[in-house]
């Protein structure tokens, strides 16, 4: 009997803290600066910047299960809250144990109405939003009891800042990374110098200086903090263990 997946529960917000607290903490260290118009605004940027920077374990949910069907490419099951994929996989769930096919995630595939394939063909996802849907690069070649499966994980869009009562998504440990955003924008609305600026080295390296190296340096090291992996993103079994020989035998052929 196949074995329909779940998706797992998300972390949502983590903070305790309020915006409100984010921004009366930064108006004493910039001197109390009359940006009071502009307060929301400044946190809505600093919410957004920070939430695209990088899919943070709070930001990211499971795509609901969808169940593909026989020649079809495209799938408009996309949440209202996607911004991006962060995994995807295919899953065979009429076999015991349950086939699992990770998917490579897409920026864009092109229509294909000519080939079908199955979960050992195909290998790539991705979000088309000229059409809001998902779109495998091979439609799958359903028939009799086989039954196929997508899901993964995305992240969600950021959440809105309207007044300054909302809490804070990031765990309350990240306070001073939108600290020094909200400082950042607060001096940049005054035309204040030390906003600073980012620039174009020689050889291509970005730099930035003042206070808007300050918030993204910060956002840097909360990224590192959370950034678990230390090699590959993730590791798909592509290529049989043996394969470079058989395909590339080299001085020693195989009989």
């Amino acid at each position: 009997m196949p074995v329909i997946l779940s998706p797992t529960t998300p972390l949502g917000c983590q903070g305790a803290y309020k915006w409100s607290e984010v921004v009366s903490t930064a108006q004493n260290l910039v001197h109390s600066i009359p940006v009071s118009v502009l307060q929301v605004y400044a946190c809505d940027q600093i919410n957004s910047i920070v939430h695209g920077y990088f899919p943070w374990r709070w930001t990211v949910y499971s795509i609901p299960i969808i169940t593909a069907l026989n020649g079809i490419q495209d799938y408009a099951n996309v949440p209202s809250d996607f911004f991006r994929w962060t995994a995807a996989r295919l899953i065979r769930t009429d076999v015991t144990p349950n086939q699992f096919q990770p998917l490579k995630i897409a920026k864009h595939l092109e229509v294909e109405v000519q080939r079908q394939g199955s979960i050992n063909t195909v290998q790539s996802i991705s979000y088309e939003p000229q059409i809001s849907s998902f779109r495998l690069d091979v439609p799958l070649q359903v028939s009799g009891t086989t039954i196929y499966q997508i899901t993964g994980d995305y992240q969600n869009k950021p959440t809105k800042i309207t007044n300054l009562n909302q809490v804070i998504c990031p765990p309350d440990n990240y306070f001073n990374v939108l600290l020094e955003g909200v400082m950042w924008q607060f001096y940049r609305l005054a035309d204040d110098p030390r906003m600073g600026s980012a620039s174009i080295n020689r050889p291509g390296d970005k730099q930035t200086q003042g206070q808007y190296g300050v918030f993204m340096q910060s956002l840097e090291d909360m990224k590192r903090s959370e950034d678990y992996g230390d090699s590959l993103d993730s590791r798909y079994p592509e290529e049989p263990l043996g394969w470079v020989r058989t395909g590339n035998p080299g001085i020693f052929p195989t009989v």
